[in-house]
Formats: structure tokens, sequence, C-alpha cells
């Protein structure tokens, strides 16, 4: 299978009872912090996942930004430029996310967007756009073409709902 660099930053409340099996699904897909270091010591093991989420939350205690960041992960060597294990975990409990991936001669760059946090009627699909290096979406020019002759503009815009916003900070919710 060809493969590229990807990135993923995972936000919202999460029950803790799925925890351990986001902690495995991380591990299984042997992601670096977005800082490319490993995630404990060599071979890590999925206890490492959550013990760096738990010390990614701690180090946010005291702040006066709202409790909780973004977990942010990547992959130098993604399979399919992707995370798909992880991705459908993440979709299949409504977990927000963001997954970036570098082009390939295969495919171009892309961004996917989950946001099931969002108040829209699509909110348990995923967006698909094309992005640039820096993670921005392209929209193509037909498109946008396209969309200046609607009378619906609004529809349009709901369709890339989430691309581009920040999600929400990842928090652990305790009694589910």
């Amino acid at each position: 299978m060809n493969r590229s660099a990807a990135t993923i930053e995972i936000g919202g409340i999460v029950p803790r009872s799925l925890i351990a099996k986001l902690t495995f699904f991380l591990w299984h897909a042997n992601l670096c912090d977005l800082e490319g270091g490993t995630v404990g010591e060599y071979p890590n093991l999925p206890k490492d996942y959550a013990d760096f989420i738990d010390g990614q939350l701690a180090s946010d205690e005291g702040s006066s930004k709202p409790k909780g960041v973004v977990l942010s992960f990547s992959h130098s060597d993604a399979p399919g430029g992707a995370f798909q294990e992880l991705e459908d975990f993440l979709e299949a409990n409504k977990i927000s996310f963001v997954r970036w991936n570098d082009s390939h001669p295969e495919w171009d760059s892309e961004l996917k967007v989950f946001r099931p946090d969002l108040n829209r009627l699509r909110s348990d699909e995923d967006v698909v756009v094309a992005s640039n290096l820096n993670h921005e979406a392209l929209i193509p020019i037909e498109t946008l073409r396209s969309a200046l002759g609607m009378t619906d503009l609004k529809g349009f815009l709901d369709r890339y709902e989430g691309v581009g916003e920040e999600l929400p900070p990842f928090r652990i919710n305790e009694n589910a």
C-alpha cells in the first residue's frame, strides 16, 4: 500500500469508557505526538498513549483557556495517507477530528473533517476536501462558480461547515 505523511487532531468530549479503546487505536496506528516525538518508550504500549493524554490534560490545568486541549498526532508514513481504523472508531463514536494527509503520486493532499458536535443536519458525515501544505481547504473554481449561481448559498456553505474551524478541546466525561 502506498503511504504519505499525515496528521490527525482529536477534540470534543469523550466518555471515559472509550479511552481504553481510543488509546488502543492510537497505538495501533503507531502515531507520534505532533512534534514528532514518540509517545512513551519504544516499543510503546497503549498505556503510553493513556499517560500522554492524561499529561496533555494535566498541563492545561491553571490555564486561562477552556479546560482541555486538542490532541494532535502524526505519522510520516501513514498507509494511504490515513488512519483508517482510528478514523472509523472516531466516527462510530461521534468524536470530532480533523485529518490532513500529504499528497502522493496517486492522490492529492486532503483535509478530512468530522464534526458531530456542530448543529447541522449532516452531523454524522465527514467532509473531505483538497488542501494545501498549510492544511487549508481548497475549493475548486468550478465549484465556486456553481455556488455563485445558486439561490441557496447557505446550503452550499453548510456543506463545508467545520472546515477551517478549530476543534473543541478534548475532554473526558468521567460520568459516561
